[in-house]
Protein backbone atom coordinates (compact mmCIF):
# COMPACT_ATOMS: atom_id res chain seq x y z
CA UNK A 1 0.00 0.00 0.00
CA UNK A 2 2.96 2.49 0.62
CA UNK A 3 3.50 3.34 -3.24
CA UNK A 4 1.75 6.12 -6.02
CA UNK A 5 -1.90 5.87 -5.88
CA UNK A 6 -2.18 4.44 -9.77
CA UNK A 7 -0.07 0.93 -8.93
CA UNK A 8 -1.88 0.66 -5.38
CA UNK A 9 -4.02 -2.49 -4.86
CA UNK A 10 -7.55 -2.08 -3.49
CA UNK A 11 -8.64 -2.85 0.17
CA UNK A 12 -9.89 -6.51 -0.88
CA UNK A 13 -6.65 -7.12 -3.27
CA UNK A 14 -4.66 -6.31 0.16
CA UNK A 15 -6.71 -8.51 2.26
CA UNK A 16 -6.44 -11.91 -0.10
CA UNK A 17 -2.55 -10.82 -0.41
CA UNK A 18 -0.13 -13.43 0.70
CA UNK A 19 1.52 -11.58 3.56
CA UNK A 20 -1.80 -10.60 4.94
CA UNK A 21 -2.94 -14.18 4.84
CA UNK A 22 0.10 -16.66 5.92
CA UNK A 23 0.94 -17.41 9.63
CA UNK A 24 3.47 -14.04 10.32
CA UNK A 25 4.25 -15.87 13.63
CA UNK A 26 4.98 -18.43 15.90
CA UNK A 27 2.86 -19.68 18.56
CA UNK A 28 5.75 -18.84 21.00
CA UNK A 29 4.77 -16.93 23.85
CA UNK A 30 6.40 -13.59 24.35
CA UNK A 31 7.87 -13.06 27.91
CA UNK A 32 7.46 -10.20 29.97
CA UNK A 33 10.02 -7.49 30.04
CA UNK A 34 9.80 -5.80 33.66
CA UNK A 35 12.41 -3.50 33.31
CA UNK A 36 10.73 -2.59 30.05
CA UNK A 37 7.81 -1.66 32.27
CA UNK A 38 9.70 0.22 35.20
CA UNK A 39 11.33 2.49 31.85
CA UNK A 40 7.99 2.44 30.67
CA UNK A 41 6.14 3.42 34.11
CA UNK A 42 9.21 6.68 34.95
CA UNK A 43 8.88 8.18 31.82
CA UNK A 44 7.26 10.83 30.69
CA UNK A 45 3.54 11.00 31.52
CA UNK A 46 2.08 13.08 28.43
CA UNK A 47 3.53 9.95 26.83
CA UNK A 48 2.77 7.35 28.58
CA UNK A 49 -0.69 8.24 28.98
CA UNK A 50 -0.86 8.82 24.97
CA UNK A 51 0.50 5.20 24.35
CA UNK A 52 -2.07 3.97 26.65
CA UNK A 53 -4.77 5.91 24.77
CA UNK A 54 -3.93 4.45 21.42
CA UNK A 55 -2.88 1.05 22.38
CA UNK A 56 -6.55 1.00 24.25
CA UNK A 57 -8.47 1.68 21.04
CA UNK A 58 -6.92 -1.63 19.61
CA UNK A 59 -9.14 -4.88 19.12
CA UNK A 60 -7.58 -7.95 20.94
CA UNK A 61 -7.41 -9.28 17.26
CA UNK A 62 -5.34 -6.83 16.35
CA UNK A 63 -3.17 -6.48 19.43
CA UNK A 64 -2.99 -10.74 18.80
CA UNK A 65 -1.89 -9.59 14.77
CA UNK A 66 0.55 -6.80 15.96
CA UNK A 67 2.61 -9.25 18.10
CA UNK A 68 2.26 -11.69 15.38
CA UNK A 69 4.25 -9.43 13.05
CA UNK A 70 6.13 -8.07 15.86
CA UNK A 71 7.49 -11.70 16.43
CA UNK A 72 8.16 -12.35 12.66
CA UNK A 73 10.59 -9.28 12.60
CA UNK A 74 12.36 -10.47 16.25
CA UNK A 75 15.17 -12.62 14.10
CA UNK A 76 16.75 -12.93 17.31
CA UNK A 77 14.25 -13.60 19.74
CA UNK A 78 15.53 -10.73 22.37
CA UNK A 79 12.18 -9.38 22.03
CA UNK A 80 13.40 -5.78 20.95
CA UNK A 81 14.02 -4.59 17.11
CA UNK A 82 16.90 -3.77 15.91
CA UNK A 83 17.37 -1.40 13.04
CA UNK A 84 18.55 -4.24 11.04
CA UNK A 85 15.92 -6.41 12.14
CA UNK A 86 13.34 -3.77 11.08
CA UNK A 87 14.71 -2.94 7.68
CA UNK A 88 14.85 -6.38 6.98
CA UNK A 89 11.38 -6.79 7.28
CA UNK A 90 10.53 -3.76 5.18
CA UNK A 91 12.61 -4.80 2.66
CA UNK A 92 10.92 -8.41 2.91
CA UNK A 93 7.40 -6.79 2.91
CA UNK A 94 8.29 -3.71 -0.06
CA UNK A 95 9.54 -7.12 -1.89
CA UNK A 96 6.20 -9.24 -1.25
CA UNK A 97 4.26 -6.20 -2.56
CA UNK A 98 5.77 -6.65 -6.20
CA UNK A 99 3.67 -9.24 -6.61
Amino acid sequence: MITKRQNRINAEAVMKHPWMTTNLGTNKQMELNVSGLRTFYRGNKLKRYALSVIASQLSESEINDLAKIFLNLDKDGDGLLSYDELMSGLKNYTANCDD
